[in-house]
């Protein structure tokens, strides 16, 4: 009978019917079992039931049956003979395993007999996963990758054997099953393993990384990106075009969690490869070189950023001009260039308006581009402020969340930034009344959204300007205790001192206006 990965109490009830339909008699055996509580659910009719438990005097209506134990009282005793033959067989497979500093010869020779003695299916798959990070495995890391749209282009670097069993999710997780059941996840392996487990990653990885709804893809990217890191680690991962897909889609991944060192060190691998591989006219070059000015602005290297992402403009501009690879250029270089002019270089906001008024034209002609549309527009929003014109910011920063609202995903991460924006406009203009709201839902989207990472900068960076929002209106005396409590809990979750929040709130002007109402901001993504 079909039965899921993950089986429930149904499930065994569905499979004890179907035996006793059959009218024969059966013999079942529950192996290890703690408790008859455990199986008092699942207990079959009409046939017999034999269970092993090490816990138990004894059970209502079973019979107990003690085993035997073999004699030990002298060298030629059954139990001795039997330890004796089985610690020659040990030492038979420890001379064969050489040594290593990290794991003593008598783990990898026990890893060694329970890897010889699993099903073939189950050690294709520990050969696999061999060469997988050690965590997040599971069946469907293979059974998902015949259906990609990167399978068919991918599938002549897996081995036929490989392919056939990627393509039985019943195989597939048998053979979880036989390696979970011996605790075992492990085998040999050289760099061919590695090729292959590149083709089923690139093929399982998610699209659309930089698109709408990215967010919902993280939690299975960041299952993911752990392998690719592994591989790479490894120092010979395959030089082919696969891999620098999977450098690429895990750089992203790793800016998106704030990890922007080890983005900086997969997107520059993938930049060097790529390079060496296609001719500066193809479009992979100037997306590497775009990726990697992007993970050094995060780090605060503007000035390689920015020779990259000109070229990668350049690039672009030259080979595909109107494109939406040239907007998106246009926007990561235009960023820099606002950080620039931010730390007070001549010339550098108005090259930066430049930029994304360009990005901006390009958006807008092309069909289905609402939501790099509501991006450039909260990007002019950040350049206007930087410029002191605080209410074409706010014009600009209403239209990019109105836009968002509408095109993408309830909880979309991308609204946190126009939210954030949003209110930290109102909350300078004196409109603290207006920037809670705003400011409380991008924290609570993005608690959501990078709750395996709970101190990422932009969640840190909502409840800062929270707190400020909070404390603001309390010093009105708008439901003083109730915001000063809210706004101490958040310092002390986040790590704020809160004297300085409190001094920093005082620095808003605040003029609550009850008729009032609009969208607004300044703060840049």
């Amino acid at each position: 009978m079909p039965r899921p990965d993950i089986p429930h109490l149904a499930d065994g009830q569905a499979v004890l019917a179907q035996v006793a339909a059959t009218g024969r008699r059966w013999l079942f055996i529950y192996d290890n079992v703690e408790s008859l509580a455990d199986i008092k659910e699942l207990i079959p009719q009409g046939a017999h039931l034999i269970v092993t438990t090490r816990g138990a005097g004894g059970w209502p209506g079973f019979e107990v049956q003690r085993p035997g134990v073999l004699g030990f009282d002298t060298e030629g005793a059954p139990a001795v003979r039997l330890l004796q033959g089985e610690a020659g067989r040990l030492a038979e497979v420890l001379a064969h395993v050489p040594a290593n500093e990290d794991y003593p010869t008598s783990v990898l020779g026990a890893v060694r007999l329970s890897y010889d003695a699993l099903t073939d299916d189950a050690r294709a798959i520990a050969d696999l996963c061999a060469w997988r990070a050690s965590e997040g495995l599971g069946p469907d890391l293979l059974t998902q990758a015949p259906g990609s749209a990167w399978w068919a282009l991918r599938r002549d670097e897996v081995p036929v054997a490989v392919q056939a069993l990627a393509a039985d999710g019943a195989r597939v997780r048998a053979g979880f099953r036989d390696l979970t059941a011996r605790s075992l996840l492990g085998g040999e392996g050289g760099v061919w393993a590695m090729h292959r487990m590149t083709a089923l990653l690139v093929a399982v990885y998610p699209e659309g990384a930089r698109g709408g709804g990215y967010s919902e893809n993280w939690p299975l990217c960041a299952r993911l990106t752990p392998h690719v890191r592994a591989i790479w680690a490894s120092g010979a991962a395959p030089n082919t075009a696969a891999m620098e897909h999977l450098l690429n889609a895990s750089g992203i991944c790793l800016n998106a969690i704030a990890d922007y060192p080890g983005a900086v060190e997969l997107s520059a691998a993938m930049l060097t490869r790529t390079e060496a591989r296609l001719p500066e006219s193809d479009r992979e070059v100037a997306l590497a070189l775009a990726n990697h000015g992007d993970s050094l602005r995060r780090t605060g290297d503007l000035v390689g950023a920015r020779e990259l992402l000109e070229r990668a403009v350049a690039l672009n501009a030259a080979h595909r001009p109107g494109s939406a690879d040239l907007a998106d250029c246009h926007d990561l270089l235009g960023g820099v260039l606002l950080d620039q002019g931010r730390l007070g270089q001549d010339g550098a906001i108005v090259l930066a308006l430049r930029q994304y008024q360009q990005a901006l034209l390009l958006h807008r002609r092309l069909s289905g581009r609402a939501e790099p549309v509501a991006r450039a527009l909260n990007n002019l929003g950040a350049v206007r402020d930087a410029q002191g014109r605080r209410a074409a910011a706010a014009r600009l920063y209403g239209a990019s969340v109105r836009i968002v609202r509408a095109v993408l995903p309830p909880g979309d991460v991308q609204l946190g930034y126009g939210l954030l924006n949003t209110g930290a406009a109102w909350l300078e203009a004196g409109r603290a009344d207006l920037a809670e709201p705003r400011l409380q839902e991008a924290l609570d989207l993005w608690q959501l959204v990078y709750a395996g990472q709970p101190q990422h900068p932009a969640t840190r960076a909502a409840a800062g300007w929270l707190i400020s929002c909070l404390l603001r209106r309390a010093a009105a005396a708008d439901n003083r205790g109730r915001r000063e409590m809210e706004a101490r809990q958040l310092s002390d979750r986040y790590g704020f001192d809160f004297a300085e929040r409190r001094a920093e709130a005082m620095r808003y002007p605040y003029d609550p206006d009850p008729g009032g109402q609009g969208e607004g901001g300044p703060r840049s993504n």
